[in-house]
């Protein structure tokens, strides 16, 4: 699962170059579901788009994440799976460790990043709805470093995927096998 993540600058160079180009207002610090942020589109495009999709069977309800293993088959994300992969520019995604307690006795929130990295790129899909560009967040079952602390995970690329995810559907159904780097869990206040 990732319901939010962290977007600030970039340290790639390449992408923030593109992010800054952006003269639209977008949400920045701790990004939650329906924010309006930069998301990478085929080729090598930033624009912003609403994190969820609509769902459908209750009127309020926002889709925020797809499970890789089924989102070819599914019908509200197989034709963006297919036609338009979209890159999620973070610097870094939260989940809580469901075994800890802070000094108030609420779960711990953790920030999830690479060793010795700031930047994280997750996939995702996007389409449009009523004229709106709205996106989700790949998911798959978590790798090692997560495992502990929660079930789920991104599916993260490495800045050199960036462009094979966006173009490519034989890599994008050969990436969600990936079980992604390591990832360290930083504590967070808040």
């Amino acid at each position: 699962m990732c319901g939010r993540y962290y977007l600030e600058e970039l340290s790639h160079i390449e992408w923030d170059a593109l992010l800054r180009q952006i003269d639209q207002d977008y949400k920045k610090g701790e990004i939650f579901p329906t924010n309006q942020v930069p998301i990478i589109t085929a080729p090598k495009r930033i624009e912003i788009s609403t994190w969820g999709f609509p769902n459908f069977r209750t009127p309020k309800g926002t889709v925020i994440n797809a499970r890789s293993e089924t989102a070819q088959e599914k019908v509200m994300f197989r034709r963006a799976f297919a036609e338009t992969r979209c890159v999620i520019p973070t610097s870094g995604f939260y989940e809580w460790d469901q075994h800890k307690k802070t000094a108030q006795g609420k779960k711990q929130k953790l920030l999830f990043l690479p060793a010795g990295q700031t930047d994280l790129f997750l996939a995702g899909l996007w389409r449009m709805f009523s004229g709106e560009s709205r996106f989700v967040i790949l998911t798959r079952e978590a790798n090692p470093s997560v495992a502990p602390y929660h079930d789920r995970m991104p599916i993260i690329l490495e800045p050199e995927e960036i462009e094979d995810w966006l173009m490519s559907t034989e890599m994008a159904q050969a990436k969600i096998y990936d079980e992604g780097p390591d990832l360290r869990a930083y504590p967070v206040n808040g």
